[in-house]
């Protein structure tokens, strides 16, 4: 329902994107790399996220499941939190 055009949500967890102090967030691996966050990752990194995790995050994790194991994805379930 919230995603409906005009609907306000009074739930909590939601909060409006517009006030983080953020443009964008940077992290350094062990290894050298860089991982950055921006635009419209980044808005839905910091809101809460479904009980079983991100969504690309989850499809990302059992992909490489399926890739590392062999195992296809519909055997089981993924859960991320943190």
């Amino acid at each position: 329902l919230v995603a409906m055009p005009g609907m306000i949500s009074l739930g909590g967890g939601m909060p409006n994107p517009s006030t983080f102090p953020f443009a964008k967030l940077t992290a350094e691996l062990t290894d050298g790399t860089s991982v950055e966050l921006s635009g419209a990752s980044l808005e839905a990194a910091l809101q809460y996220s479904p009980t079983q995790g991100l969504p690309a995050l989850v499809a990302h994790l059992e992909r490489l499941q399926d890739d590392e194991h062999g195992r296809a994805s519909e055997d089981r379930q993924l859960c991320v939190e943190s």
